[in-house]
């Protein structure tokens, strides 16, 4: 074996080269990707992403809202925004005259979003006007990346949808109302009513004393007791 070794060592040392070669080679490579993939995780980590679509109004599902809000990590910068075909959300009105599309935002944080009055859907559907359009919103990260995305609305979708009962919130806004009413009509047959509030270091000075009381009542009867004896 030493023979055929000593006989061989230059093809030997060769393919260890070789070997030892591949395998730097590949451990490079492998390095060069992890830090290409940190490199990317943080960009993703601090990159904004602007989502645009519409929502009906919990009171009325045929009033529709269009939000605008930033669903990324990061903040957005140098906002601007283009209607295709240009919506009419008001009679006379359209996207394009409005200011946010006119001269843009200029800065969008994490979550936050922007929610305005688009049209109604009755009003669509009777003035025959388009139900859809696309918006495309151009902005920039904080290293000033360039980013663009299209979004399309189309309204069309959720034409006859009904809503079955009342959303809970206007429910219990209106029961509130109508209490309100009723202790105004309350008040007014009764002016003489009063409502006496206490604080929390009256309620405390009062249970203080209802304590000692019975401490007192307590001793008493313990002394009478004694007496007895």
């Amino acid at each position: 074996m030493f023979s055929f070794m000593n006989t061989n060592s230059g093809s030997i040392i060769a393919i260890l080269t070789f070997v030892l070669a591949a395998i730097s080679g590949i451990y490079a490579f492998l390095t060069w990707k992890m830090v290409k993939e940190t490199k990317r995780m943080r960009e993703i980590q601090s990159e904004p992403q602007i989502s645009i679509f519409y929502k009906s109004k919990d009171e009325y599902i045929n009033l529709i809202d269009l939000v605008i809000k930033n669903i990324g990590p990061g903040p957005a910068y140098k906002l601007a925004f283009k209607a295709s075909p240009d919506f009419e959300y008001s009679e006379g009105m359209k996207l394009s005259e409005m200011n946010i599309f006119k001269n843009g935002l200029k800065y969008l944080a994490p979550n936050q979003e922007l929610v305005f009055f688009l049209n109604s859907l009755i009003e669509i559907s009777s003035k025959k006007l388009c139900s859809y359009f696309d918006i495309t919103v151009n902005y920039e990260d904080d290293s000033g990346k360039k980013y663009e995305n299209s979004y399309n609305i189309d309204l069309s979708e959720i034409f006859g949808l009904r809503h079955v009962g009342g959303p809970p919130l206007k429910k219990i806004a209106d029961q509130i109302e109508k209490i309100v009413e009723e202790i105004k009509k309350l008040y007014s047959s009764y002016p003489q009513m009063r409502v006496i509030t206490y604080s929390k270091t009256e309620i405390d000075k009062e249970n203080k004393e209802i304590e000692e009381f019975y401490e007192n009542e307590a001793r008493k009867k313990a002394d009478q007791e004694k007496d007895k004896t």
